[in-house]
């Protein structure tokens, strides 16, 4: 599945005041750690990049990656546990074996919708949905995070509080 169709911004990274793009940081506390530097996997199917707001797994490269940054990939939010999700690259999509952005636990971050969602409701993403985050309601799979806005449309931009962190699958029945 491609995530440009959505992502796609005919906005200049050199204008003054940016619109809210997905992936972008929202309500940040300085320093923000949740915000980590990650290398996108080499071998990452995404050959042609992926922009922000697309959640991310932990990869294991082997006898390779000893050491250095975390490696990430494209997480299916359905069966792997969510590392985090990219934070937007204003430079274009990141490409694989480049440096990512990725915005962790409690971090806020701004996404598309899938559908109309209120506040307050957790919420799942995957590839299949072209990154767009959607109630756990409307399909069962792993709890990215919480709608901090209300969205009322199809692909409105809202934020989303990330309640993921790598290491578990967390259920919508938890």
């Amino acid at each position: 599945m491609a995530f440009t169709s959505f992502f796609a911004s005919s906005q200049n990274a050199n204008q003054f005041n940016q619109a809210a793009l997905p992936g972008s940081l929202d309500l940040q506390s300085n320093p923000n750690p949740e915000v980590i530097t990650c290398r996108l996997n080499p071998s990452s199917s995404y050959t042609t990049g992926i922009p922000g707001a697309v959640p991310l797994k932990l990869v294991d490269l082997g006898g390779s990656d000893t050491d250095g940054v975390p490696i990430v990939d494209v997480a299916d939010a359905l069966t792997d546990p969510t590392y985090g999700v990219s934070v937007i690259n204003t430079k274009g999509l990141t490409l694989p074996g480049n440096q990512i952005q990725v915005a962790r636990n409690g971090a806020i971050v701004r996404m598309g919708a899938k559908a109309a969602i209120n506040r307050g409701l957790r919420v799942i993403t995957d590839a299949s949905v072209g990154g767009l985050v959607q109630t756990i309601v409307a399909k069962t799979g792993n709890v990215l995070g919480l709608t901090l806005d209300k969205a009322t449309a199809n692909n409105q931009l809202i934020r989303v509080q990330i309640l993921c962190d790598g290491t578990s699958l967390r259920s919508v029945s938890s």
